[in-house]
């Protein structure tokens, strides 16, 4: 069940990020229009979406019947209440839409009268602008955050092909990253930093945790490709190279189990620069998954049980992606994704210094400003922000066009089912 149970009728000023006026005899506990978690709906998607939740409604009259005839089982009657209070939302943002409507089609129609041209031409601009309010409401409350987005996560940044230049871009993009984290009171923990031949990173990792900073990065996997004239050029010839950047959840103990026999756990020596400590102790630790072959190491702390377990989360996190990549392919026919899968190997942007623009392919997206986004992390939170909108409104797209999901079968009656 959504997390959300329902909308209220008017909004929090803008400085407020959770919305917390009455909803019927409902308390509204979503995130308001006006937070980050909004969404944002083109003007071509409005009609599909509204008609995609008068199905939804349908359910919530099924609901309504059952009731009647038979009351949930105790051990349901929680999850009863969120699903009755998510689907009457949903009734009401309906509701206000087609009264809405109904406004604009009386006050064209008040329009013939010229003494009234003026007060209703302004009406309707005014009810235009609260079916776009109407609808925004509407995709957030139908197709919320999903729990996972406040989960920590792994980032990884590999340098791609390039050699140096790769390696620098490659420490900018996870410098870029660590910047926006602690810009947004996140924690971000170094577990691994591979220097490059000459400069920048070869590679390096971070543990990431803080309130939907896995919902704001989720959408940055792929390879990152970089146009510009490296500062060793002697003759201003543009190179192009890349970097993998990889976002992972982190999987909890119960998410995937990992039997301790399966584990071939190595004490090395730290790599890079550190001193005696460096040269004389092997705290760096490299876990291998042995039925898979998958390895992490992890050598930022002195202590090598610390090592040890950021190792293994790691493993862990990169695991339960395999794990759930193949649930998605096997399930791929029987649900709907609302947002878009991305492999690790996908082309998705390129930061081109000589238009100095940011181009993501995924979602045909342009920015400008590639400096101000890349050193300024409040310029990174609203380029990232505007990335998951597109990919939540491309989610939508896709969702709409099936039938919605099934809210209610499992509060079935007995006297229905037998029938």
């Amino acid at each position: 069940v959504p997390r959300t149970l329902g909308f209220c009728s008017s909004h929090t000023p803008r400085t407020s990020t959770t919305c917390r006026q009455s909803f019927g005899s409902v308390r509204c506990m979503s995130t308001c229009e006006y937070s980050e978690d909004a969404i944002e709906v083109p003007d071509d998607l409005r009609e599909p979406l509204v008609a995609y939740a008068r199905t939804v409604l349908l359910q919530s009259k099924t609901l309504n019947e059952w009731a009647e005839l038979e009351p949930p089982p105790a051990r349901l009657r929680g999850k009863y209440s969120r699903t009755r209070s998510f689907l009457e939302g949903a009734v009401s943002l309906v509701d206000r839409y087609d009264r809405t409507q109904e406004q604009i089609e009386e006050l064209t129609e008040m329009m013939k009268e010229p003494d009234l041209l003026s007060m209703a031409r302004s009406e309707i601009g005014e009810c235009r602008e609260s079916l776009v309010e109407i609808s925004n409401l509407l995709a957030s409350h139908l197709f919320p955050p999903e729990e996972i987005e406040d989960r920590a996560c792994i980032l990884e940044v590999r340098a791609g092909i390039g050699g140096t230049e790769a390696a620098m871009f490659s420490q900018e993009l996870f410098e870029m990253y660590e910047r926006f984290v602690r810009y947004k009171g996140g924690k971000f923990d170094v577990t691994s930093l591979n220097p490059g031949p000459e400069d920048g990173y070869r590679d390096a990792s971070a543990l990431v945790d803080g309130k939907s900073l896995f919902g704001a990065l989720r959408f940055e996997s792929g390879v990152h490709r970089v146009q510009r004239v490296p500062k060793s050029e002697q003759q201003g010839r543009r190179h192009t190279s890349t970097a993998a950047v990889l976002i992972l959840p982190v999987a909890t103990e119960t998410d995937i189990v990992i039997e301790q026999k399966d584990l071939k756990v190595e004490t090395l020596r730290a790599s890079g620069a550190g001193g005696q400590h460096v040269q004389k102790t092997e705290s760096a630790v490299r876990v291998t998954h042995i039925p898979t072959g998958i390895a992490f190491r992890s050598e930022t702390s002195r202590v090598q049980s610390v090592n040890r377990d950021n190792a293994v989360t790691m493993l862990r996190a990169k695991l339960f992606d395999i794990q759930s990549a193949k649930k998605d392919q096997e399930d791929q026919e029987q649900r709907k994704s609302l947002l878009p899968r991305l492999d690790y190997g996908a082309k998705v942007r390129t930061f081109a210094f000589n238009l100095m623009m940011i181009n993501d392919h995924r979602f045909d997206l342009k920015s400008p400003g590639l400096t101000a986004i890349m050193t300024n992390p409040a310029d990174t939170g609203a380029f990232l922000k505007k990335i998951s909108t597109a990919a939540k409104v491309k989610g939508i797209r896709n969702a709409v066009k099936s039938p919605p999901q099934d809210y209610i079968s499992e509060f079935k009656p007995v006297s229905v089912k037998s029938n």
